[in-house]
C-alpha cells in the first residue's frame, strides 16, 4: 500500500515538474516556482512525499531567469535610457516627457524629478564621481544638474559656458547647438562634457574653464552618438550620414573617418584600452575597427539593426 502511494506521488511529482517546466518556457517564472514546488515535500527533514530530483531544475532555473526586482514607476511617456551611478547606488533615467528622474537602485523609489527642459530629454548621465548629471534634449540644450542639491549648474546651449562655482548659479548662455541635442556625455575625468546634435556638429565643453573648447564638424547628418576613449584624449561619433569619425579631443581635429556601413550608425563605443571602436548600425551590422586610421577589423552580422554595442571589459572580441 505505501508504496503504491509513494508511485503515484512521484508519478504526480513527474507530472507537475512537466507543468513547471512548460510555464518556464512561456516566461510564467512565478508560477513555475510555486508549481515546482508542488512536486517537493513541504518539510524535507520529515518528507511527506518522495523526493523527486527533477523538480529542483525548474525552480533553479526559474531562481536564475532575468527577473526585475524592482520597477521605477513615475515617467508619463517612453523611457529612452537609463544608467547607474558610478556607485550602483542611484539610477537615472531620461524621458519624453522632458523630465530625466533619480531612482534607488535598491528599491526602484523615486529620488527627485529633473525638471527645465521644454521638449524630450534623448539621454541623462553620470559624471565620474557621481555628483552631477548631465542631460540632452530636443529643446536644443544639455542641462547639468548638482544631485547633491537639485540646483542647476548651467544649460549648455552654447558657444561660450559661464558657471559660478561657489554657488552653481548659472551666469550666462549664449545660443549654440541649432537642432535636437541626442547625447551628452561627461569625460573620464568629469571636466568636460561632449554634446551630439541632429545640427551635424558635436561640441566640447570644458566646465572648469567655463567655455567651448572645440566644434567637431564635418558629418553631413545627424549626430546620434558622442562618446570620449577612456584617456579623454579622444572623442568617437556616430552618424545618419552612415559614418564613424575619431577626434582629437583637444583640438577637435579629425583623425579618421570609419566608412563601411550602408546604413545609420547608431553608436559607436570605446574598448576598454581605447585601441578599438565598436559601432552599431542600422544596415544589420556591428563593426570593430582599429582606433587609429587602419582598415576595419572585423564584422559581425545580426538579424536586426543593431542599435547600441558595447565592448566586454576584457576588450575581447563579441
Amino acid at each position: 500500500m505505501a508504496e503504491r502511494l509513494a508511485e503515484a506521488q512521484l508519478n504526480e511529482s513527474r507530472f507537475l515538474t512537466s507543468i513547471a517546466e512548460a510555464e518556464l518556457r512561456d516566461g510564467h517564472v512565478e508560477r513555475a516556482m510555486l508549481i515546482a514546488r508542488e512536486a517537493l515535500p513541504a518539510d524535507k527533514r520529515k518528507p511527506d512525499r518522495p523526493i523527486w530530483s527533477g523538480a529542483f531544475e525548474p525552480i533553479t532555473k526559474a531562481r536564475t531567469r532575468g527577473r526585475a526586482f524592482a520597477v521605477a514607476v513615475g515617467h508619463q511617456a517612453h523611457v529612452v535610457s537609463a544608467a547607474f551611478s558610478p556607485d550602483g547606488r542611484r539610477v537615472v533615467s531620461a524621458s519624453r516627457d522632458g523630465t530625466a528622474r533619480l531612482w534607488d537602485a535598491a528599491d526602484g523609489a523615486l529620488l527627485a524629478t529633473l525638471q527645465g527642459h521644454t521638449d524630450r530629454v534623448n539621454s541623462a548621465a553620470f559624471s565620474p564621481d557621481g555628483r552631477w548629471v548631465v542631460t540632452a534634449s530636443d529643446d536644443r540644450t544639455a542641462r547639468l544638474c548638482d544631485l547633491a542639491t537639485g540646483a542647476l549648474l548651467a544649460t549648455l546651449e552654447g558657444r561660450s559656458l559661464q558657471v559660478d562655482a561657489a554657488n552653481g548659479a548659472l551666469l550666462a548662455t549664449l545660443q549654440g547647438h541649432r537642432d535636437v541635442v541626442r547625447r551628452a556625455e561627461f569625460s573620464p575625468d568629469g571636466r568636460r562634457v561632449v554634446t551630439a546634435s541632429d545640427d551635424n556638429s558635436v561640441l566640447l565643453w570644458d566646465l572648469a574653464d567655463r567655455a567651448s573648447l572645440a566644434t567637431l564638424e564635418g558629418h553631413t547628418g545627424p549626430v546620434l552618438s558622442a562618446t570620449f576613449s577612456p584617456d579623454g584624449r579622444r572623442v568617437v561619433t556616430a552618424s545618419n550620414d552612415g559614418t564613424a569619425r575619431l577626434w582629437d579631443a583637444a583640438e577637435g581635429v579629425l583623425l579618421a573617418t570609419f566608412e563601411g556601413h550602408t546604413d545609420r550608425v547608431w553608436s559607436a563605443t570605446f574598448s576598454p584600452d581605447g585601441a578599438r571602436v565598436v559601432t552599431a548600425s542600422a544596415d544589420e551590422t556591428a563593426r570593430l575597427w582599429s582606433a587609429w586610421p587602419l582598415p576595419e577589423m572585423n564584422t559581425r552580422t545580426t538579424r536586426r539593426p543593431c542599435i547600441l554595442a558595447r565592448q566586454p571589459p576584457s576588450g575581447g572580441i563579441l
